[in-house]
């Protein structure tokens, strides 16, 4: 049975001395694409997100004791000088407003981390204390949130893990892409095997934003790789890792010169290329798709088609909201101004946001400017003259 309350989008994102944000409150819409210096907390943004909607699988001896929580909610991301912090997102729904959100006193009086939610007037509040070995979801369990939250995906694709093969293997669950482009091969060749659809909207992409590709495959491929075996009684404190020999799949691109390329001596565009068309194309698709750094290594046409490529499917799918991170002025061309924001940093080193058609004369010039041409005029000093809110 389907949740009546599963149809929730993000409309908000609000940082408190979190990292570099002292107090950031950004509004999501179905595309966003952020845009500032490095370092200006882009990325934390997007983190913050990505931890949130992961939170509720998280067991509760993670996310409120000490042992090793996620990275996006740990108490070191508290800003310098700053005793608390806190990371929500808000949204609507069919049950109407919604909240979730994570925080922590690492130095003050009241030490310690906590999740709080509502959902039209419920709402609740827990530190996991009497159910330390159960998923953070059973805090709320009288309040209709689980299975409702949307779910969502942070891609940071590294060449080197679009590159390795990978195994179709037996199991109960079909292959992944990993954030970091891991599993590729396997994803991509069930695809060629079982999802035709699907793998001709990836090839259709990549041809699309890499001109030089005519085709996409997979071949097989023989390799070794390290693996966790655990040996003697069931309750051994450690696995002991293996290298083991595997026969599995590796990519293959087919070029306009007649060339076959393996994905190992393809170049970083193509891998990354690739890699975001398979993660676009997987059903079903996250609620939420974070792109870190989206025109990596991606020439300024290539950049533009693939702006293009992902506002055609948040159209046909406008389910699915995006938000990505760029450096890039063509990237920001590919979209209304007002789903671009502008960050940067203010002179105490903590970051500041606005939306691109906020500027005072922006009306104005977006008339006869690009939103990269306006951004390359004006710059981002702008925002970081903007005072702290909350």
């Amino acid at each position: 049975m389907v949740s009546p309350y599963r149809t929730m989008t993000i409309t908000k994102v609000i940082l408190e001395d979190y990292r570099s944000h002292r107090h950031t409150e950004l509004a999501l819409g179905p595309l966003t694409v952020l845009v500032g210096p490095n370092g200006c907390g882009k990325t934390s943004v997007l983190e913050a997100i990505n931890g949130l909607c992961a939170l509720p699988g998280v067991r509760s001896q993670a996310a409120f004791g000490h042992a090793d929580p996620p990275p996006a909610i740990d108490d070191v991301n508290v800003r310098a000088g700053a005793s608390s912090w806190s990371i929500a997102i808000e949204g609507l729904g069919k049950a109407g407003a919604w909240q979730l959100k994570f925080g922590g006193e690492p130095r003050g009086e009241h030490r310690g981390r906590y999740a709080s939610w509502r959902l039209g007037e419920r709402e609740g509040r827990g530190n996991g204390s009497n159910n330390p070995t159960l998923p953070v979801r059973a805090l709320w369990k009288t309040l209709p949130l689980d299975g409702a939250l949307p779910t969502s995906q942070l891609l940071r694709l590294s060449r080197e893990n679009l590159t390795r093969p990978s195994t179709l293997e037996v199991s109960e669950r079909l292959p992944e892409l990993a954030p970091d482009g891991s599993g590729l091969p396997a994803v991509f060749g069930w695809m060629k095997l079982a999802r035709d659809r699907q793998y001709r909207s990836v090839v259709e992409m990549v041809r699309r934003v890499v001109p030089r590709v005519r085709g996409v495959s997979v071949r097989e491929k023989t390799f070794t790789e390290e693996r966790l075996y655990w040996h003697g009684p069931e309750d051994a404190p450690s696995p002991e890792p293996r290298r083991v020999t595997l026969n599995g799949f590796e990519v293959v691109f087919e070029m306009a010169d007649g060339a076959v390329v393996p994905a190992r001596a393809a170049s970083e565009g193509t891998l990354v290329t690739l890699g975001l068309a398979v993660a676009l194309n997987v059903d079903p698709l996250p609620s939420m798709v974070l792109i870190d750094d989206v025109e990596r290594s991606l020439h300024p046409r290539g950049q533009r088609e693939l702006m293009g490529a992902i506002r055609e499917l948040q159209t046909a799918r406008p389910e699915v909201q995006i938000a990505v991170t760029t450096h890039s002025p063509f990237v920001v061309d590919e979209v209304e101004a007002s789903s671009v924001v502008v960050m940067a940093q203010r002179e105490d080193g903590s970051t500041a946001g606005h939306r691109l058609p906020e500027h005072p004369k922006a009306s104005r010039l977006l008339q006869q400017l690009t939103n990269g041409e306006f951004l390359g005029v004006i710059g981002e000093d702008w925002v970081a003259q903007e005072p702290v809110r909350g």
